[in-house]
């Protein structure tokens, strides 16, 4: 069966948690009622969304922008101890009560912004660099997506390839930014297509 996710980011200054609902986004569509390209399409599993343009994806990271929060895209079969070892409820995201909200559509583009930033891990990624490397075909990876995955590997459409970093930053404290905090570590990382 297949692993549909959600997206949980917890705001560094206030504490309080946001659960994103990938398909309540709303998404450019034709006239018969069928998102535009596949930019626009946002499935629930892992690579059917996880792409440089796609539409949640680039909307998701315009809300990292200079503000950092904890973010993890939790999988359906995450294990509820995982989630409390990281430091949240998955019930909160997956439970009866749960309650998600929608990604606000932005223009915004990881291509605007010069850096990744983990707090947590005192490191940063080039974005440029990552792009250069992660793409093959003409498609790239999503980063955010990829590197705080939990749960990848149990379901269908999950990410595939052999690649330790996918899941390694899941609930990280993490932003986007055109400055560096001192004495951060550049991480040269790539995650390939699937």
């Amino acid at each position: 069966m297949g692993q549909y996710y959600h997206v949980i980011a917890r705001d560094a200054k206030t504490g309080t948690d946001k659960v994103y609902d990938l398909q309540t986004t709303a998404l450019k569509r034709g006239k018969d009622g069928f998102p535009v390209n596949y930019d626009n399409y946002t499935g629930l599993k892992l690579m059917e969304h996880s792409y440089w343009p796609n539409d949640f994806c680039r909307s998701f990271a315009a809300t990292l922008v200079d503000h950092p929060q904890k973010v993890c895209w939790c999988g359906d079969y995450a294990e509820e101890e995982e989630c409390k070892e990281l430091g949240f409820d998955y019930n909160d995201i997956w439970g009866d009560n749960a309650k998600a909200s929608p990604v606000e559509l932005s223009d915004f583009t990881l291509d605007s912004v010069k850096y990744l930033v983990n707090n947590d891990k005192k490191c940063y990624v080039v974005l440029a660099d990552y792009k250069e490397k992660s793409t093959e075909d003409g498609w790239t990876t999503f980063p955010i997506s990829l590197l705080t995955a939990l749960g990848n590997g149990r379901g269908g459409g999950d990410y595939r390839k052999e690649n330790s970093l996918v899941g390694s930053w899941a609930f990280d404290e993490i932003y986007l930014t055109d400055s560096l905090p001192e004495g951060f570590v550049k991480e040269d990382i790539f995650i390939p297509m699937d």
